[in-house]
């Protein structure tokens, strides 16, 4: 949190929170400097509370994202920071508190990029099992589902005839909630290939709160590429 003083004729104290998180803290000269950093202690609950609100409205542009040290990467529903560390061993990526740690053999862009499309296969291939389990004790599916991601502009994911799901690969940076109401939602498309009513009311059954998910999903705040 950057902090910025501006003196002024007032004889008050003000703070605003700007789009950028700046904190903007205007006072009279007459004020003393004691005086101002007490009142902003004061006020650091508020300043937390307007950064928050603006970091939730704010909209991630995933197209933007580098796979580079230091960078902010969305993981799951958390804004981590990516670190970067070169390795003899296996390829790989750990979150470790509020860092994704990435071990590689050779520091990449596209080797780190592939690494987290493998990364999300496996995520993605897990919760269609704990899905698939679900639909196991009210509907089984009788077909064998794979699994296909690539990137998409507008959808979150499709379910073919033959029961090829594929995922747009950006649902890596989405909770693991919102993950399981897209393949709850596409695992439904197997007994009705439309939105009609057979279709919400299998989805009402596996999965009781998908309202709830999809009206989170809406006002979500990443933006597809």
């Amino acid at each position: 949190m950057e902090i910025k003083y501006i003196k002024t004729k007032r004889r008050s104290v003000s703070i605003k929170v700007c789009q950028n998180l700046d904190v903007v803290v205007r006072f009279g000269h007459r004020i003393s400097q004691d005086f101002v950093e007490n009142f902003i202690n004061q006020k650091r609950p508020w300043i937390q509370k307007q950064i928050d609100k603006i970091k939730a409205k704010t909209i991630f542009d995933i197209s933007k994202i580098k796979y580079e040290d230091g960078t902010i990467f969305p993981y799951l529903g958390r804004d981590l920071v990516i670190k970067i560390f070169p390795t003899s061993g296996k390829d790989c990526i750990l979150e470790n508190g509020e860092n994704l740690e990435i071990y590689t053999k050779k520091v990449s862009y596209q080797l780190i990029k592939k690494l987290f499309e493998k990364n999300a296969i496996e995520i993605f291939n897990e919760k269609i099992r704990q899905c698939l389990a679900i639909f196991e004790t009210i509907k089984p599916i009788n077909k064998d589902i794979s699994l296909k991601i690539r990137k998409m502009k507008s959808r979150y994911g499709s379910m073919s005839t033959s029961g090829v799901m594929t995922l747009n690969l950006s649902l890596i940076h989405y909770d693991l909630e919102i993950i399981k109401y897209v393949i709850m939602h596409e695992l439904c498309h197997v007994f009705h290939m439309n939105h009609g009513r057979g279709f919400y009311n299998l989805l009402l059954l596996v999965m009781p709160n998908f309202r709830e998910i999809e009206a989170r999903l809406k006002g979500y705040k990443y933006k597809f590429v």
